[in-house]
């Protein structure tokens, strides 16, 4: 394909397929930053640190990764409502809601806050995360530090939000990749001038330079390209809190049954099989999850463009992406098994073989990501539909008995048995959806596939 050739693919189709091909072309790009920035910074942290404590970073980074979801459901409900009305040129009543959100997220962050930072201090967390003791103060200052950020980035991750309801994931990743590339540069920094490091200081690093970088632009974002949605308290309604809870408090659950699910994965690890082994879990975690990376560039896209078509009754556009998904989940296939087999030269080529990851650990974690991009290409379409009541159903079942199984599933088979219950969510997850999208496009959902 010649310049020529790939400048009209790129102008060729209505507006909505046009912009989604330039997203995914700009996150193509973005993303293939990302990937090297991430795989960077793990033989980099390693070096400021030590594998033990990059072990412990990874399961405190990952208990965090619970309060990134405290906004009960308001931005996942924001971001479809927003397309919405933009879609339908209600942009003043689209201000208004990007206005309330911001408001209720702020205040949601300030009680959030004012309980959880007197409680960081009373937690041990070397027992929590069965490790020394001699870590115990250190721990209790990097979880407010964290605290602290992912708080604050709660309210002002708004803005990506928006930029991406907007169908302009490009600009969100372009922040995100510049934060990750600010982090790297002061780790790098720090490796240089610095005889150790310390677990508080990676906390500072990952998640304030990338705190700072998303307010800087969304203060830049909206005073220039996006000043009619420029939030002001003239503006706020708290009224529509409810609208935006109606479908957002269930994306919250969802949310919050995901998190119990997955996010207790290097927590049961590291209790049950020691922080050693969840930075072998995590490095091949981080190999495997390039999959997930690179159809992202494509199913990210598409919940917002879904929301925008959905709303225009456009169902010949959505039949179209939904046939060209499902062929891509096919290419998965073969993909996943050479990724497998270049895991271990890969790895060792990576970490300067460092950290040695068991073969088992490998292909447990390809079959996890290959039932994760299953999974995740039905559930961005109905997510960008608003018809996610079986997918509720089915995250909250599981949710329930997740750590439970897992931990007992962990005791006996060690980090295999682990992964064995959020791969089979996955793939009931993409039976399920494979069934409702196919009913919901040809007119034929009816009961809970409709809702």
């Amino acid at each position: 394909m010649n310049l020529g050739s790939l400048r009209m693919f790129f102008k060729k189709g209505d507006q909505r397929t046009i912009l989604l091909k330039k997203n995914i072309l700009a996150s193509v790009v973005l993303k293939g930053i990302s990937m090297l920035i991430s795989l960077f910074i793990v033989p980099i942290t390693i070096n400021y640190v030590n594998p033990v404590q990059y072990g412990i970073w990874l399961t405190l980074s990952s208990l965090m990764a619970w309060f990134y979801f405290f906004d009960i459901g308001l931005t996942n409900g924001f971001r479809n409502r927003f397309t919405t009305l933009k879609a339908c040129g209600k942009l003043k009543m689209a201000r208004v809601y990007v206005s309330t959100t911001y408001a209720a997220l702020f205040i949601s962050f300030v009680v959030f806050m004012s309980v959880m930072i007197p409680v960081s201090f009373i937690v041990d967390w070397s027992s929590v995360l069965k490790v020394d003791q001699s870590y115990c103060e250190e721990l209790r200052m990097t979880f407010a530090v964290l605290l602290g950020f992912f708080g604050l980035n709660i309210v002002f991750q708004t803005f990506s939000t928006m930029l991406i309801a907007d169908q302009r994931s490009a600009f969100s990743s372009g922040i995100q990749v510049l934060g990750q590339g600010l982090a790297l540069l002061v780790i790098f920094i720090l490796t240089k001038t610095v005889k150790s490091g310390s677990i508080t200081s990676l906390a500072f690093i990952f998640s304030g330079i990338p705190f700072v970088t998303l307010v800087l632009c969304s203060i830049i974002f909206f005073n220039t390209r996006y000043r009619q949605f420029r939030p002001n308290f003239g503006y706020i309604r708290l009224k529509y809190v409810k609208d935006i809870l109606g479908i957002g408090g269930k994306f919250f659950i969802i949310t919050t049954s995901m998190l119990f699910i997955y996010q207790i994965i290097n927590i049961i690890i590291s209790r049950n099989l020691g922080p050693e082994v969840v930075t072998q879990y995590n490095i091949s975690h981080r190999y495997f999850s390039i999959l997930t990376m690179v159809s992202s560039l494509v199913i990210g896209n598409v919940w917002s463009a879904f929301t925008d078509a959905y709303a225009q009754k456009n169902f010949e556009w959505m039949r179209r992406i939904a046939s060209i998904l499902q062929k891509a989940l096919l290419a998965g296939i073969p993909v996943t098994v050479i990724m497998y087999f270049l895991a271990t030269p890969f790895i060792n080529l990576w970490i300067d073989k460092k950290v040695t990851v068991p073969a088992e650990i490998n292909i447990c974690e390809a079959i996890y990501i290959f039932a994760n991009f299953c999974g995740n290409i039905y559930m961005y379409m109905i997510n960008g539909i608003g018809k996610i009541h079986i997918q509720l159903v089915i995250y909250l079942t599981f949710a329930i008995i997740a750590y439970p199984c897992m931990s007992w599933l962990c005791r006996l088979y060690g980090v295999p048995g682990v992964l064995l219950i959020p791969a089979s969510v996955y793939f009931i997850q993409a039976i399920s959806g494979h069934i409702q999208i196919n009913k919901i496009l040809n007119n034929t959902a009816t009961s809970y596939w409709n809702k």
